[in-house]
């Protein structure tokens, strides 16, 4: 006779242990937690600056701080190509 009813569960070998794909999910999931913080600070800090930025009188102050954000931005740039051909 069939059953009915929803399927069984496989048992883990291991007792009192979890199964490893749901350790892996939590895994994730935590790193997801901590990638999404970080993006938030960086979020936060980012917008404080230019919103110093936005205080300095018009001319060479701002002309400063565009030519140092092109080059953290120029350096990110090639960082991530550096992380993209491997080496």
């Amino acid at each position: 006779m069939a059953r009915i009813g929803p399927p069984r569960q496989a048992q883990s070998p291991f007792r009192n242990q979890p199964d490893p794909p749901l350790k892996a999910k939590q895994q994730v999931a935590a790193d997801q937690r901590d990638g999404r913080g970080a993006i938030t600070a960086v979020f936060f800090v980012m917008a404080l600056i230019a919103a110093e930025v936005t205080a300095l009188p018009a001319g060479w102050p701002r002309i400063a701080v565009r030519v140092g954000g092109s080059w953290i931005a120029a350096a990110g740039l090639l960082m991530l190509g550096w992380l993209a051909r491997g080496g």
